[in-house]
Order: C-alpha cells, then structure tokens, then sequence
C-alpha cells in the first residue's frame, strides 16, 4: 500500500502545483484517503514545486491496452468478505446516506432479525428493545452522537448471542470472517454487507471474452439455468463439457460441476453432471477474466500456462495440468511446457512423481474420452517424470534392516517401466540407461528390500530374463525381508514368476525350512506380497505347491479351505513348538 500510495501522493501533488488557485477533486478509495493526506501535508514547499506529472507505464510492443468498467456488488465490495480495500459493511453506510443514523441504525436491525427468524433463530421484541438499549447506551458511553455501526453490532450481540464466543467479533479488526465465527454474527455481517449489485449501461464497451462466452453458452444450450448430463462419448457433447470446464479454470461463478471423470487416476466414467444457475458476479467475473484472452479456450490456455509457471509444487502443476486435458487443451506454449519440465525435475517425492507419472501416461496412452492421446504436453511430462525418477531411486537407501514393503515406491517403478514399454521409441525415452539404473539398485545391499525386488524385476518384465534368479532369491535376505523383496519382485514381473516355476519351487523351499518363528515373521509379508497375484493365478500357485507336496488336492480346493487368520495359525504353532522344547529340556517327553 505504501508503494501505491506514495504513486498516487505524486498525482496529487503535481495537480496542486498546476492549479494553485483551483480545489482538485481526488477520486480514490476511502482506505487510503488519510495515507494521502498526510502525505501531501509532509511535503515542503519545494518539493511541491518540483512536483512533476508521473510517466504513465506503456504497454508492451505490439500490444494494446484498454479498460473496460465491471460492476461490482455491495458483497464484493465488503472488506468483510476478503476485499482488503474494501468497505465494511456498505449497506449500511448506504442506508446511512438514504436514511440518516437512527434510521440506519432502525432498517438493519429488522433487517437482521428477519434474516435470524428465517433461519429459525427465535428472537422476541424483549431482545430488540435490550439490542436497541444496549446500542444507544454504548454510543453514550464512547462519546456519540448517535449510535455508530460498531454501536448497533455490538448491541445485537449483547442482546441475541448468550453464548461465549469462540472467534472475535469480525469489526474489531480487518479482514474475512473467521473460520467458526457464531451463525448469529454471520448474519448480522451478511446484513449490514447488502445485497445490491452495480449495472452497467447497455452501450457499455465489454471485453471480446463476454461476447465469445454468451455466444458458445447459447451454442451448447447452457445459456439458463438447470441440470446438464453430458455424455463424453457424444463429441458435441464434450465440446459442452470443455466449455463449461473452461469457466471453472477461469473462476465464472454459476457453473458447478457435480460428478465426472478424474483424469488423475483410472475412471470409467463417461459422464459429466453440471448445475448452471445465475451469479450476479458472473458479468463481472468475465470481464475480470477477459485480461487473460479474447476467447474462453484462449483465456484458460493463458490462466493453465500461469498456474504451471508461478511454482507452487508438483501437485499444482499436475491439477493445472489435467485441467488442461479436461478443457480440451492440448498444446501448450514451449515456455510452459519447460515450466513443466522444471517442476518434475525439482520434485523430490518419489511417491507423487510415480502417481503423476501413472496417471499422465495413461491419458497418454490411450485417453479418447477426453482426447489426450498422444498429447505433446502430456508427453513432455511423462520424459521429466522418468528422468527424475531414475535419479530419485538410485537414491533412495534403507535402514540396514527389514523394512516393510511401499506400495507407492513400487508403483513408482512400475509407472517407469510402462513409460519405457509403451513411450520410448515415440517420446525418446532411452530403455538401455533405465535398465542400467534399476540394475545397479537391484545389486545394491543399501536399497530397500521392495525396492531391490522391483529393480531386479524390470528388466524381467520387459522381456529380459535375470540371470541366475534362484540363486538371486535365495541371497534376498532371511525371513524378515524375503516378502518385501518378493513384493517389488511380482509387482513388476508376475506373469514372468507365473511362467518360470523354479521361481515358485525356491520360493516354497526357502518357506518350509522357515523356523515356526521365522515363519511368523516372515508371514504378513508374504501374504502382502502374493496379493499382487489375482485369485486364478493364486489357484495356479497352490496347485503348484500341492504337486510338489504329494497333495491330491487341486489349488483350488486348498483355497477353498481358507484359514481366517493364519497368523494365529503360525503363532499358535510357535506356541506348540515351545512346549514340546521345554518338555524335552526338562526330560518330560521320551
């Protein structure tokens, strides 16, 4: 403020050295009024004689400026509703002008107890004469002549809230109101804000982005209000749907959508359901927004590019990044897409980075619905992602000892494996340096042990098998990190694992020269670890364990006789196993 102010003091200023004998009129907001005074007081004589007219800032080469007048609302206007410069409270000071202070003080109290009883907040005549009482007596004390806004607020306070407050009363500072402030002081705020809305004059110049925004309203069918279902299927429909997400990113009021697809993880939903109503901000909202661009896609491209570009974190440019997809935006400026690039790239949450990378490439990969098959920025974010993630994971160490197994670290590797299988020869993606990487931390003891897994199924799962895998497995570790290796290891190669039944035999071997109590260790973990298996494939591995056991059973009726808790099973044979070695310790059993 004091850097707009000291610009506006020089205004003032040189007006004052240029008319001397004349009064200037100064048009500002009344916030910034005694700022301004004082400043013009300050200054000597001869810096008032040195005053000089301020350069007005040019636009840019080759652009134009122009202004264009929004009508605002007594709500915006509000510094009670977020408007820092704003007034508070503005019907009042408008009935204030209309009626004078006791009539001021008289309409906004019924206006509040209408408001209460509507809400079905009982309020008798007692608690208006108390309220009235109660203001008069206040504006007494501070020394006025008649009851002041702060006056009349306090009074209703006293006479309608009976309760200890748990937030201070919004006019004894600035600013919005505050999480959990009192319903009875929300409307008292609410009815001394107003409800009056500003108009502009028909001839009124308006930005191109009103007209191109009412012209495809009309087009689409979404010009009054109602319910819309749009099928994503129907072209002309997610031409609508486009429209529609267009004004969310650019902040319209009035368009709220209620259900759809997420771009952001798998859904197979084909339909959009929206609510379309009148906002008395909507005019002005559009004109704000016409700053961005002449039409609504253009203007959306434009407020995407600065959500990317202002930083803010990975999971702001991934959401700026499927609104993208979801407006139908498919080509971004090279400046974004490097701001892309540079967001990934200064990410350190293997977590999310393998999140984003899933999502981004399944849109990549196959995304009709909302056509971002192929996109040029979905690519560009799918290259930084890997690369990233490359670096990111060679990184990663463990903490010496077991760990338990992360699925989202392993879906990380899972998400740059689909990247090198499905995106390297179209988007450059070098598979030899990533096959390299997840060799090396197959390798490497400091790893996690579900981490290690996953390296050393990567290659595997693209069609590159590891050399000596038994023995590979046997080396994993003992019973206390044998399942989270073996967790990284079927969540990228399980058919592989299917196919290859040594895998299954060394497995099984080293399960049942497990101790009673290795064999509770290692049980959660292993029972994490062959979720990744879907049930026929399970079936296949009980059949397996079956034959190798003399069973004659088919792995389907050992499934079928399920155990509820086996851990209680393996607890209960470490138990038995316990007293048949104390028996024999003190010679009870022969």
């Amino acid at each position: 403020d004091e850097v707009r102010e000291a610009y506006m003091a020089r205004w003032i200023a040189a007006a004052l050295r240029d008319t001397p004998d004349r009064p200037v009129l100064v048009v500002c907001g009344g916030f910034h009024r005694p700022a301004l005074l004082r400043r013009i007081a300050e200054l000597s004589y001869r810096e008032m004689n040195d005053a000089c007219w301020p350069e007005i800032p040019a636009p840019e080469e080759g652009t134009t400026a122009i202004s264009y007048l929004v009508p605002y609302s007594f709500r915006r206007l509000d510094a009670f509703d977020g408007y820092q410069s704003g007034m508070p409270s503005p019907a009042y000071y408008q009935r204030l002008w209309d009626l004078g202070p006791r009539g001021a003080a008289g309409a906004l109290t019924g206006e509040v107890v209408d408001r209460l009883r509507a809400r079905n907040q009982p309020v008798s005549t007692a608690d208006l004469i108390a309220a009235r009482v109660t203001g008069e007596g206040l504006a007494a004390v501070r020394g006025h002549r008649h009851p002041a806004r702060a006056d009349l607020l306090d009074g209703l306070v006293s006479a309608l809230v009976g309760e200890a407050l748990d937030q201070p009363l919004p006019w004894t500072g600035r600013g919005g109101l505050a999480v959990g402030t009192h319903p009875a002081v929300v409307e008292m705020v609410a009815a001394l804000s107003g409800d009056r809305v500003g108009r502009l004059h028909p001839d009124t110049p308006l930005p191109p982005l009103v007209h191109d925004a009412e012209a495809e309203l009309e087009r689409h069918g979404l010009d009054e209000p109602r319910t819309a279902k749009l099928d994503l299927t129907i072209p002309v429909q997610r031409e609508a749907s486009r429209l529609l997400h267009r004004l969310r990113v650019l902040r319209i009021p009035g368009y709220e959508r209620l259900s759809g697809p997420d771009p952001a993880v798998e859904d197979s939903t084909f339909v959009e359901e929206w609510r379309v109503t009148v906002d008395p901000d909507r005019l002005a909202a559009l004109i704000e927004a016409g700053g961005h661009g002449p039409t609504v896609e253009l203007a959306a491209r434009a407020v995407i590019g600065e959500r990317v570009l202002a930083g803010g974190g990975l999971a702001v440019a991934a959401r700026a990044l499927f609104d993208a997809v979801l407006c139908g935006i498919e080509d971004l400026s090279e400046q974004v897409l490097s701001g892309l690039a540079g967001t990934v790239a200064a990410d350190s949450d293997v977590d999310a980075l393998g999140a984003v990378l899933t999502a981004v490439l399944g849109l990549w990969r196959h995304d009709r619905l909302l056509d971002a098959e192929q996109s040029e920025t979905l690519g560009a974010v799918v290259v930084a992602a890997v690369e990233r993630l490359l670096w990111l994971l060679e990184l990663v160490r463990g903490s010496g000892g077991p760990m338990p197994a992360e699925p989202l670290r392993i879906a990380a590797v899972r998400a740059v494996r689909d990247a090198v299988r499905h995106a390297a020869a179209r988007l450059g993606l070098d598979a030899v340096r990533a096959t390299a990487v997840m060799a090396r931390i197959a390798g490497n003891d400091a790893a996690p042990p579900d981490l290690r897994g996953a390296a050393f199924g990567f290659a595997w799962s693209l069609g590159t098998p590891p050399p000596e895998t038994e023995r590979t497995i046997r080396a994993a570790g003992g019973a206390a990190v044998l399942g989270d290796w073996l967790s990284g290891l079927f969540a990228l190669a399980r058919e592989q694992c299917l196919e290859d039944e040594s895998v299954l035999t060394v497995i099984d071997g080293l399960v049942v020269a497990m101790t009673d109590h290795d064999l509770l260790v290692a049980l959660p973990a292993l029972r994490q670890a062959f979720t990744y298996f879907p049930p026929r494939e399970r079936e296949t591995i009980a059949g397996h364990v079956a034959r190798r056991h003399g069973f004659a059973d088919t792995g389907r009726a050992l499934l079928r006789d399920r155990i509820d808790d086996p851990l209680a099973l393996a607890r209960g044979r470490e138990l038995d196993s316990h007293v048949q070695a104390v028996l024999e310790r003190e010679g009870l059993v022969s």
